[in-house]
Protein backbone atom coordinates (compact mmCIF):
# COMPACT_ATOMS: atom_id res chain seq x y z
CA UNK A 1 0.00 0.00 0.00
CA UNK A 2 1.31 2.94 -1.04
CA UNK A 3 1.96 6.82 0.98
CA UNK A 4 -0.97 8.89 0.72
CA UNK A 5 0.35 12.68 1.70
CA UNK A 6 -2.16 15.17 3.53
CA UNK A 7 -4.66 12.51 4.10
CA UNK A 8 -6.10 13.80 6.95
CA UNK A 9 -6.30 11.29 10.08
CA UNK A 10 -2.20 10.25 9.71
CA UNK A 11 -2.30 8.52 12.87
CA UNK A 12 -5.23 6.23 11.37
CA UNK A 13 -3.75 5.61 8.45
CA UNK A 14 0.03 5.05 9.38
CA UNK A 15 -1.60 2.11 12.27
CA UNK A 16 -3.59 0.98 8.87
CA UNK A 17 0.33 0.73 7.14
CA UNK A 18 2.15 -0.83 9.61
CA UNK A 19 -0.49 -3.75 9.40
CA UNK A 20 -1.13 -4.20 5.70
CA UNK A 21 2.33 -3.56 4.20
CA UNK A 22 3.59 0.53 4.00
CA UNK A 23 5.92 1.07 6.65
CA UNK A 24 9.53 -0.65 6.21
CA UNK A 25 10.04 -4.07 7.70
CA UNK A 26 13.16 -6.92 7.56
CA UNK A 27 12.81 -10.28 8.26
CA UNK A 28 15.56 -12.61 8.34
CA UNK A 29 16.13 -16.50 8.07
CA UNK A 30 15.04 -18.68 5.38
CA UNK A 31 11.11 -18.90 3.73
CA UNK A 32 8.68 -21.16 4.03
CA UNK A 33 6.13 -21.68 1.55
CA UNK A 34 2.91 -23.33 2.81
CA UNK A 35 -0.58 -24.33 0.73
CA UNK A 36 -3.65 -23.07 1.97
CA UNK A 37 -5.95 -25.46 1.34
CA UNK A 38 -3.97 -28.61 3.06
CA UNK A 39 -1.22 -26.41 5.39
CA UNK A 40 1.12 -28.22 3.70
CA UNK A 41 4.70 -27.04 3.01
CA UNK A 42 5.34 -27.20 -0.52
CA UNK A 43 8.80 -26.03 -2.45
CA UNK A 44 8.93 -23.19 -5.32
CA UNK A 45 9.15 -25.66 -7.87
CA UNK A 46 6.16 -27.23 -6.78
CA UNK A 47 4.42 -23.89 -6.09
CA UNK A 48 5.47 -23.33 -9.66
CA UNK A 49 3.69 -26.02 -11.19
CA UNK A 50 0.62 -25.50 -9.60
CA UNK A 51 0.12 -22.08 -10.58
CA UNK A 52 1.03 -21.98 -14.26
CA UNK A 53 -2.35 -22.75 -15.54
CA UNK A 54 -3.56 -18.80 -13.99
CA UNK A 55 -3.18 -15.50 -15.49
CA UNK A 56 -2.56 -13.57 -12.80
CA UNK A 57 -0.60 -14.11 -9.82
CA UNK A 58 -0.42 -11.50 -7.08
CA UNK A 59 2.48 -11.49 -4.60
CA UNK A 60 1.71 -9.62 -1.56
CA UNK A 61 4.50 -7.72 0.30
CA UNK A 62 5.44 -4.89 3.19
CA UNK A 63 7.49 -2.50 1.24
CA UNK A 64 10.46 -2.56 2.70
CA UNK A 65 10.50 -5.99 3.47
CA UNK A 66 13.91 -7.34 1.14
CA UNK A 67 12.94 -11.00 1.90
CA UNK A 68 9.13 -10.17 0.70
CA UNK A 69 11.01 -8.62 -2.37
CA UNK A 70 13.35 -11.43 -3.25
CA UNK A 71 10.20 -14.48 -3.00
CA UNK A 72 8.42 -12.08 -5.72
CA UNK A 73 11.76 -11.90 -7.94
CA UNK A 74 11.88 -15.96 -7.07
CA UNK A 75 8.50 -16.34 -8.03
CA UNK A 76 9.08 -14.24 -11.62
CA UNK A 77 12.20 -16.04 -12.29
CA UNK A 78 10.70 -19.49 -12.06
CA UNK A 79 7.75 -18.75 -13.87
CA UNK A 80 9.67 -17.34 -16.58
CA UNK A 81 12.89 -20.18 -16.51
CA UNK A 82 9.60 -22.98 -16.48
CA UNK A 83 8.52 -21.49 -19.96
CA UNK A 84 5.89 -19.24 -18.80
CA UNK A 85 5.90 -15.52 -20.24
CA UNK A 86 5.23 -13.20 -17.40
CA UNK A 87 4.66 -9.65 -17.16
CA UNK A 88 4.73 -7.87 -13.90
CA UNK A 89 2.36 -4.90 -13.11
CA UNK A 90 3.34 -2.88 -10.18
CA UNK A 91 1.44 -0.99 -7.59
CA UNK A 92 4.37 0.91 -7.02
CA UNK A 93 4.06 2.44 -10.75
CA UNK A 94 0.96 4.54 -12.08
CA UNK A 95 -0.28 3.90 -15.32
CA UNK A 96 0.60 7.14 -16.51
CA UNK A 97 4.25 6.72 -16.19
CA UNK A 98 3.72 3.71 -18.52
CA UNK A 99 6.34 5.21 -21.08
CA UNK A 100 9.28 5.67 -18.91
CA UNK A 101 8.41 1.82 -17.52
CA UNK A 102 8.90 0.66 -21.24
CA UNK A 103 12.10 2.52 -21.64
CA UNK A 104 13.59 1.22 -18.54
CA UNK A 105 12.45 -2.37 -20.05
CA UNK A 106 13.85 -1.46 -23.71
CA UNK A 107 17.48 -0.04 -21.86
CA UNK A 108 16.20 3.67 -23.35
CA UNK A 109 16.88 5.55 -20.31
CA UNK A 110 20.00 5.24 -17.50
CA UNK A 111 19.26 3.82 -13.75
CA UNK A 112 20.37 7.55 -12.68
CA UNK A 113 17.34 8.91 -14.38
CA UNK A 114 14.73 6.24 -13.96
CA UNK A 115 15.38 6.31 -10.31
CA UNK A 116 13.88 10.13 -10.14
CA UNK A 117 10.96 8.85 -11.87
CA UNK A 118 10.37 5.78 -9.24
CA UNK A 119 10.71 7.81 -6.53
CA UNK A 120 8.00 10.31 -8.16
CA UNK A 121 6.13 7.60 -8.44
CA UNK A 122 6.94 5.74 -5.07
CA UNK A 123 8.33 8.05 -2.16
CA UNK A 124 10.13 6.21 0.68
CA UNK A 125 13.95 5.48 -0.71
CA UNK A 126 12.15 2.29 -1.67
CA UNK A 127 14.65 1.70 -4.87
CA UNK A 128 17.02 -0.46 -3.15
CA UNK A 129 14.70 -2.71 -2.13
CA UNK A 130 12.75 -3.29 -5.29
CA UNK A 131 16.13 -2.67 -7.66
CA UNK A 132 17.14 -7.07 -7.72
CA UNK A 133 13.94 -7.27 -9.34
CA UNK A 134 13.74 -4.48 -12.09
CA UNK A 135 17.12 -5.45 -13.07
CA UNK A 136 16.20 -8.71 -13.68
CA UNK A 137 12.92 -7.29 -16.16
CA UNK A 138 15.35 -5.08 -18.00
CA UNK A 139 17.83 -8.06 -18.59
CA UNK A 140 15.26 -10.81 -19.21
CA UNK A 141 12.96 -8.03 -21.30
CA UNK A 142 10.07 -8.88 -19.49
CA UNK A 143 6.84 -6.47 -19.55
CA UNK A 144 6.41 -3.95 -16.50
CA UNK A 145 2.79 -2.92 -16.19
CA UNK A 146 1.90 0.84 -14.36
CA UNK A 147 -1.33 -0.18 -12.16
CA UNK A 148 -2.01 2.51 -9.91
CA UNK A 149 -3.91 5.86 -10.10
CA UNK A 150 -2.75 9.45 -8.73
CA UNK A 151 -2.57 9.45 -5.84
CA UNK A 152 -4.16 13.05 -5.60
CA UNK A 153 -7.30 11.36 -6.87
CA UNK A 154 -7.89 8.50 -3.60
CA UNK A 155 -6.92 11.73 -1.41
CA UNK A 156 -9.95 13.77 -3.47
CA UNK A 157 -12.40 10.38 -2.62
CA UNK A 158 -10.99 9.89 1.30
CA UNK A 159 -12.42 13.90 1.62
CA UNK A 160 -15.18 13.95 -0.34
CA UNK A 161 -16.51 10.59 -1.38
CA UNK A 162 -16.19 8.72 -4.75
CA UNK A 163 -18.89 11.36 -6.01
CA UNK A 164 -16.29 13.93 -5.56
CA UNK A 165 -14.21 12.90 -8.26
CA UNK A 166 -13.68 14.34 -12.03
CA UNK A 167 -14.53 10.66 -13.64
CA UNK A 168 -11.48 12.13 -16.43
CA UNK A 169 -8.92 11.66 -13.69
CA UNK A 170 -9.97 7.88 -13.22
CA UNK A 171 -10.15 4.43 -15.81
CA UNK A 172 -13.36 3.74 -17.04
CA UNK A 173 -14.85 1.58 -13.63
CA UNK A 174 -18.71 1.58 -12.68
CA UNK A 175 -19.60 3.49 -9.26
CA UNK A 176 -17.45 3.14 -6.68
CA UNK A 177 -19.01 2.56 -3.27
CA UNK A 178 -18.03 0.33 0.03
CA UNK A 179 -19.47 -2.43 -1.09
CA UNK A 180 -16.65 -5.16 -0.07
CA UNK A 181 -17.20 -7.80 1.59
CA UNK A 182 -17.63 -7.31 5.93
CA UNK A 183 -13.79 -8.77 6.26
CA UNK A 184 -12.68 -6.09 4.50
CA UNK A 185 -15.21 -3.76 6.21
CA UNK A 186 -13.37 -5.33 9.30
CA UNK A 187 -10.20 -4.41 8.60
CA UNK A 188 -10.80 -0.52 8.20
CA UNK A 189 -12.71 -0.48 11.03
CA UNK A 190 -10.17 -1.83 12.99
CA UNK A 191 -7.30 0.30 11.13
CA UNK A 192 -9.31 3.58 12.47
CA UNK A 193 -10.10 2.54 15.64
CA UNK A 194 -13.67 3.50 15.61
CA UNK A 195 -11.75 7.43 15.82
CA UNK A 196 -14.52 7.91 12.42
CA UNK A 197 -17.90 8.46 12.25
CA UNK A 198 -20.10 6.92 9.91
CA UNK A 199 -19.42 9.28 6.91
CA UNK A 200 -15.57 9.37 7.35
CA UNK A 201 -15.32 5.37 7.34
CA UNK A 202 -17.54 5.44 4.15
CA UNK A 203 -15.15 7.97 2.39
CA UNK A 204 -12.41 5.86 3.86
CA UNK A 205 -13.40 2.72 2.17
CA UNK A 206 -14.19 4.05 -0.94
CA UNK A 207 -11.18 5.66 -1.40
CA UNK A 208 -9.55 2.08 -0.89
CA UNK A 209 -12.05 0.65 -3.40
CA UNK A 210 -11.27 2.77 -5.92
CA UNK A 211 -7.35 2.10 -5.51
CA UNK A 212 -8.23 -1.47 -5.79
CA UNK A 213 -10.76 -1.00 -8.79
CA UNK A 214 -8.60 1.18 -10.68
CA UNK A 215 -5.23 -1.28 -10.65
CA UNK A 216 -7.86 -4.13 -11.30
CA UNK A 217 -9.53 -1.88 -14.24
CA UNK A 218 -5.76 -1.56 -15.64
CA UNK A 219 -4.46 -5.17 -15.10
CA UNK A 220 -7.39 -7.24 -16.67
CA UNK A 221 -6.88 -4.13 -19.49
CA UNK A 222 -2.97 -5.33 -19.95
CA UNK A 223 -4.10 -9.04 -19.37
CA UNK A 224 -6.35 -9.20 -22.15
CA UNK A 225 -4.42 -7.39 -24.59
CA UNK A 226 -1.58 -10.06 -23.98
CA UNK A 227 -3.37 -13.24 -23.25
CA UNK A 228 0.06 -15.01 -23.63
CA UNK A 229 1.11 -13.84 -20.57
CA UNK A 230 1.13 -14.64 -16.76
CA UNK A 231 1.12 -11.17 -14.57
CA UNK A 232 2.62 -11.24 -11.28
CA UNK A 233 1.35 -8.69 -9.02
CA UNK A 234 3.53 -6.79 -7.26
CA UNK A 235 1.70 -5.04 -4.51
CA UNK A 236 0.85 -4.40 -0.48
CA UNK A 237 -0.33 -7.08 1.35
CA UNK A 238 -3.84 -5.14 1.87
CA UNK A 239 -4.13 -4.46 -1.50
CA UNK A 240 -3.50 -8.08 -2.72
CA UNK A 241 -5.75 -10.38 -0.66
CA UNK A 242 -8.59 -12.16 -2.26
CA UNK A 243 -10.47 -9.34 -0.83
CA UNK A 244 -8.88 -6.46 -2.67
CA UNK A 245 -7.63 -6.39 -6.53
CA UNK A 246 -8.52 -9.78 -6.79
CA UNK A 247 -11.97 -9.61 -5.53
CA UNK A 248 -12.32 -6.19 -8.22
CA UNK A 249 -10.71 -8.49 -11.13
CA UNK A 250 -13.58 -11.39 -10.32
CA UNK A 251 -15.91 -9.28 -10.04
CA UNK A 252 -14.98 -7.78 -13.64
CA UNK A 253 -13.51 -10.38 -15.50
CA UNK A 254 -15.37 -13.62 -13.81
CA UNK A 255 -13.49 -16.84 -14.63
CA UNK A 256 -11.73 -15.37 -17.71
CA UNK A 257 -8.98 -14.26 -15.84
CA UNK A 258 -8.29 -16.88 -12.90
CA UNK A 259 -5.59 -15.95 -10.17
CA UNK A 260 -3.84 -17.19 -7.14
CA UNK A 261 -3.04 -15.17 -3.85
CA UNK A 262 0.64 -15.47 -2.11
CA UNK A 263 0.74 -13.34 0.75
CA UNK A 264 3.80 -12.90 3.25
CA UNK A 265 3.68 -13.52 6.63
CA UNK A 266 5.49 -13.24 9.39
CA UNK A 267 5.93 -11.73 13.70
CA UNK A 268 5.67 -8.53 12.31
CA UNK A 269 2.60 -9.28 10.03
CA UNK A 270 -0.67 -9.32 12.89
CA UNK A 271 -2.92 -9.80 10.40
CA UNK A 272 -1.22 -13.31 9.46
CA UNK A 273 -3.19 -15.50 12.16
CA UNK A 274 -6.57 -14.39 10.68
CA UNK A 275 -5.72 -15.62 7.03
CA UNK A 276 -7.99 -18.35 5.63
CA UNK A 277 -8.26 -19.82 1.78
CA UNK A 278 -10.65 -17.15 1.52
CA UNK A 279 -7.46 -14.85 1.81
CA UNK A 280 -4.91 -16.36 0.05
CA UNK A 281 -3.86 -19.46 -1.63
CA UNK A 282 -0.69 -19.72 -0.23
CA UNK A 283 1.51 -17.84 2.44
CA UNK A 284 5.51 -17.11 2.60
CA UNK A 285 6.51 -17.76 6.09
CA UNK A 286 9.60 -15.70 7.29
CA UNK A 287 12.15 -16.63 9.23
CA UNK A 288 10.43 -20.31 9.25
Amino acid sequence: MGRLRGYPGIGVLLAFLIVFGGVPSRAAGKSRIERMSDSRAVTMAQLIEEIRGVRIVFVGENHGNRDHHKTQLNVIRALRDSGVPVAVGLEMFRSNSQESLDDWVHDRIREADFVRIFDENWSGNYWPAYRDIFEYARVQDIPMVGLNVEQRVVRQVSRGGFSSVDRRNIPPIARVSCDAGEKYRDVLRTAMRNHAGKEAFVRFCEAQMLWDASMAWHLIDFAERNPDRVVVVLAGAFHSWKHGIPERVRARAGDSLPFKVILPVGREDPMSAALTLEEADYLVRSGA
